[in-house]
């Protein structure tokens, strides 16, 4: 009985909370509102009073950034490569602990033990029983026991040796990842300037187009005066301004979020005042197709780190052959013990030994077919990213001969929407063109120098990936001797 009133306690207490009444169902005869379509009145005034933040201008002590300042910062202290460069040190760490196996190890240890069975007295019976003192044989309750201890491994059948110089490849490979992550940053450098720039010249377009129209609104309200045209033509002009002046924002917009991206590539803060500047350079390129190719593959550092990773692949298949032969190891030492009796006598201990598996029941079997199935794995790997790279350079010199055939034809659109704008204002001013044509020739110019500065950009962009591709830099690095010495045709690409 209790707990029915409880229920009914609940339900009524739930009936008259205030979230009660947004469950109920509406009544019938209230239509569904669609809140974009209806009732939106006091946004579409406050639009027309709204005013953007003004852009903020570039400080005095702005950071000024060109393509090869970008490059230089980002190779430097982006966390990519910071963390490669702690991944080549991890790698020669362990060639360091590979090379340790063949150094003498020094060992010491000491341990006190207490057996409570030897506190009885122990009787020795027999003739010669007064000679002999109980506590001289065996040991006593309490007893204490230091040890130092030198080994050495005199042979371990070159398992030793070859785990050395697989680390030591493993180590190369290591460098030349880092330097195929260098290469990489360097290029999202230069793409993400040359992103930012295209994104501040699309700002730049946008405003010209702004500004033309706002002249072509006041020449509008003028010829409305006098009785040129109709006040339909103002409206108009004034409803295409604002779609200009909404794609100003669009692109100042793109234009932020791209230098943002930037600022991340460069690992820098994103509030860093910087100024784009820098001319962009003519390098199309000079060398046939088969040589540049040839070139990659000579001094990609992704093929160097596999063949460095081929290398101590095969180091360990030789290190699992070893396990078939015998090792050797010398001891000496000397050892202390105290209360051990006349049978547990300290002093020094010298000794030679020798080890050898005779079988070990297909373990060293299946060992040896897992490392030349890695090998074989590695090399596989390799001739198929000897293709990936003949591919990169064949695109990556498609692009540029596709960005400077693009920017010969838009160098000519540009020029001819340019002139076509000038002879339509000119006709709509004299009274015998239409606004019609006056948009659409300031479209056709806006759409013409936003392609020119698009085909500029993958021009640039293009001829960065074709460096990345033949596997050419801007800058010097500190990379280790491993992963230089054995790459002389390995050059730096300066810019001027």
């Amino acid at each position: 009985m209790k707990s029915a009133w409880l229920a009914w306690i609940v339900l009524a207490g739930w009936a008259t909370a205030p979230g009660a009444a947004a469950l109920e169902a509406s009544p019938e005869n209230t239509a569904p509102v669609n809140v974009l379509l209806e009732g939106v009145q006091a946004v579409l005034d406050g639009v027309d009073d709204y005013a953007p933040p003004a852009q903020p201008e570039v400080p005095p002590d702005a950071i000024f950034l060109d393509v090869q300042r970008c490059v230089a910062v980002a190779v430097e202290r982006n966390a990519q490569v910071l963390a490669a460069a702690e991944a080549v040190k991890a790698a020669e760490a362990r060639t360091g602990q590979a090379a340790s196996q063949r150094l003498p190890q020094l060992k010491t240890q000491a341990a006190y033990s207490y057996i409570s069975g030897l506190d009885r007295e122990v009787e020795i019976k027999g003739p010669l029983s007064w000679l002999i003192d109980a506590n001289d044989i065996g040991p006593s309750a309490h007893s204490i026991t230091a040890e130092v201890r030198a080994e050495q491994v005199l042979y371990a059948g070159g398992r030793i040796q070859a785990a050395i110089r697989a680390s030591r490849h493993l180590a190369q490979s290591e460098a030349w990842k880092r330097e195929a992550r260098l290469d990489q940053i360097e290029f999202e450098a230069k793409q993400g300037f040359y992103d930012a720039l295209l994104a501040k010249a699309l700002v730049e377009v946008a405003r010209d187009s702004v500004a033309t129209f706002e002249q072509h609104k006041a020449d509008v309200a003028q010829m409305l005066e006098v009785g040129l045209v109709s006040r339909f033509e103002l409206l108009r002009a004034e409803t295409e301004l604002g779609a200009r002046q909404s794609d100003l924002v669009s692109a100042q917009s793109a234009a932020q979020i791209a230098l943002l991206n930037l600022l991340r590539i460069l690992a820098m803060p994103q509030n860093t005042p910087v100024e784009l500047g820098g001319t962009l350079d003519w390098t199309p390129p000079e060398d046939t197709l088969e040589a540049l190719i040839d070139e990659a593959l000579a001094c990609r550092a992704e093929l160097h780190a596999l063949d460095m990773g081929i290398a101590a692949a095969r180091n360990n298949l030789d290190a699992r052959k070893g396990g078939y032969k015998p090792s050797a190891a010398a001891t000496a030492g000397y050892k202390y013990i105290e209360g051990g009796g006349s049978i547990a006598a300290d002093g020094f201990i010298v000794g030679v030994g020798v080890e050898w598996d005779i079988y070990a029941g297909g373990r060293r079997r299946h060992e040896r077919l897992e490392a030349r199935a890695q090998l074989t794995q590695l090399e596989r790997e390799r001739e198929d990213v000897a293709r990936l790279v003949e591919m990169d350079v064949r695109q990556a010199h498609l692009r540029v001969q596709e960005a400077i055939a693009k920017i010969r034809r838009e160098k000519g659109t540009v020029a001819l929407a340019e002139e076509g704008l000038r002879l339509a204002q000119l006709r709509f001013q004299e009274g015998v063109g239409t606004q019609t044509e006056t948009l659409d020739a300031d479209l056709a110019l806006r759409l013409a120098r936003t392609t020119l500065a698009q085909a500029l950009r993958d021009y640039a962009v293009a001829v960065a990936a074709l460096d990345k591709a033949a596997g050419r830099r801007w800058t010097p690095r500190e990379t280790s001797d491993t992963a230089r010495r054995n790459c002389p045709s390995c050059r730096i690409w300066g810019r001027p």
